[in-house]
C-alpha cells in the first residue's frame, strides 16, 4: 500500500499536513482535558456535602448506640437519634449525587470541546488521504498489470485535468493523443503519474 506520494513537493505536503493535523489533535485533547479537570473543581461542594453528612449520620448513629444502654428508657430515647441518622444519610446521598452530576457534565463539555474542532480539520484530512491511497493503488495495479497503461493514464488526463495544465504539458494534446503520437502519450501519462503523486517512466516506442 502507498501511502506517501513519490514526487518530493507532494510528499512533503502529505507529511507537513500528517503532522499539522496530529498536533492539532493533541492541542484539543490537551484542552479537553484541561477543561474536564477545571469543572472537576467544582464536585468540591458536593464532596464537603457528602462527607458532612456521612460525619453526622454516623455521630448521631454512635450517639443512639450509647443512649440504648440507658435502662428503661433507652430504645425510646434513642429512636431521636435513629431518625436525624437518617437525615444525614439524605444529606450525603445529596452530595453523591451533586458529585455525579458534574463528573457527567465534565465528561461530556470535555469529550463536545475536543472532538468537534478535531473532527472539523480530521475528517477532510483523513478523506483526503484515503482517497490518495485509492488512486495511488489503482494507478500502480494499472502500471503492473496493463500493458497499455500509458494510453490509459494519458486519457485520463485528457479527460480529468484542467485544460490549461494539459496544453502546458503537452501542447496540442487531444490532436496528437487521437493520431497515436508515441511522445504525447508519454507526456500526458506522466502528467497523469505526477499529479497523483507518482513517477514512472515510460521507455521510447510503443508505451507501456
Amino acid at each position: 500500500m502507498i501511502v506517501y506520494a513519490n514526487t518530493p513537493a507532494k510528499r512533503t505536503r502529505q507529511i507537513t499536513a500528517d503532522v499539522a493535523v496530529g498536533l492539532w489533535a493533541v492541542l484539543w485533547i490537551r484542552v479537553g482535558k484541561y477543561l474536564y479537570d477545571a469543572l472537576q473543581l467544582l464536585t468540591e461542594p458536593g464532596r464537603r456535602l457528602a462527607d458532612a453528612g456521612s460525619s453526622l449520620s454516623s455521630n448521631l448513629r454512635a450517639a443512639g448506640d450509647t443512649v440504648s444502654g440507658i435502662p428503661l428508657v433507652g430504645n425510646r430515647v434513642r429512636d431521636p437519634f435513629d431518625r436525624a441518622s437518617g437525615a444525614g444519610s439524605t444529606l450525603r446521598d445529596a452530595g453523591l449525587t451533586q458529585i455525579d452530576a458534574v463528573e457527567t457534565v465534565a465528561l461530556v463539555l470535555s469529550l463536545i470541546v475536543a472532538t468537534i474542532p478535531i473532527s472539523i480539520v480530521v475528517l477532510p484530512w483523513l478523506r483526503s488521504r484515503v482517497r490518495f491511497v485509492r488512486r495511488a493503488q489503482a494507478v500502480t495495479e494499472l502500471l503492473a498489470t496493463s500493458p497499455g497503461a500509458a494510453d490509459l493514464l494519458a486519457l485520463r488526463a485528457l479527460t480529468s485535468r484542467p485544460p490549461a495544465l494539459v496544453m502546458t504539458a503537452c501542447p496540442d494534446a487531444a490532436a496528437r493523443w487521437r493520431a497515436g503520437d508515441e511522445t504525447a502519450v508519454r507526456e500526458l501519462a506522466q502528467l497523469e503519474l505526477r499529479t497523483v503523486g507518482l513517477t514512472g517512466v515510460f521507455p521510447s516506442g510503443r508505451p507501456r
